[in-house]
């Protein structure tokens, strides 16, 4: 199946402009959620934008700015890819709709996309002061491979005083395609506890059952 975001960075910036646009000019007909949109998809879109800018100038292009402009594509396009998920698996944006943003059409016959029944399993490393590594694989996999149709896995975590009880108190959330997962902290959060979950989605944006809170000592 192709795919309905370019590979290639220009053609990447070309996809989320027209998505982007679309999904912001008609947010309220397709009842889109602003608060994500306000909070989520727009700052990492400006992040995005600002870094793509900054690298086009060849003159003062160096290895700071490529490095900014691919982490920023790295944070950006699973927003990206969660909007593109959203918006197939609503029935209030038609095939035409989706046509015209250029993603690829839905499936017309065929197996369903499972939810996935199955969690990542986290191993925990810590590279640098005041940063940590999350490396995850399907559960009870030796591979890195993803179960069958997902793409990617949902990270909650918080720094708390105390253990969490409920996944709920994880009051920030991210999401990445691939193994690991960085988590980068100020200097002032280092020897605090973080405490940390994740769990699959499949390419419809369905979520499958959360792993055991994790936590771990910033460095």
């Amino acid at each position: 199946m192709a795919d309905s975001i370019g590979r290639k960075d220009v053609d990447f910036n070309a996809s989320q402009e027209l998505i982007t646009t679309a999904a912001l000019l008609n947010s309220a007909r397709w009842k889109l959620i602003d608060s994500w949109i306000l909070e989520v998809l727009l700052p990492a879109k400006s992040k995005w934008e600002e870094a793509w800018k900054a690298y086009q100038n060849r003159k003062t292009r160096n290895s700071n700015i490529t490095s900014a402009k691919n982490q920023a594509r790295k944070k950006y396009e699973p927003i990206l890819r969660t909007l593109v998920a959203t918006l197939t698996a609503d029935p209030l944006v038609t095939d035409t709709d989706l046509n015209s943003m250029g993603i690829v059409g839905r499936h017309k016959s065929g197996a369903p996309i499972p939810v996935p029944t199955t969690y990542p399993k986290t191993e925990i490393k810590l590279p640098a002061p005041a940063k940590i590594e999350l490396h995850f694989r399907d559960n009870g996999e030796t591979g890195h491979a993803k179960p069958h149709g997902v793409r990617g896995a949902e990270i909650r975590w918080a720094i708390l005083e105390t253990p969490p009880t409920d996944w709920d108190e994880l009051q920030h959330s991210e999401f990445d395609t691939q193994s690991p997962f960085t988590l980068t902290f100020k200097g002032g959060e280092r020897a605090k506890t973080v405490y940390f979950a994740l769990r699959w989605e499949n390419t419809t944006g369905e979520k499958g059952p959360w792993a055991e809170i994790q936590s771990a000592v910033i460095p």
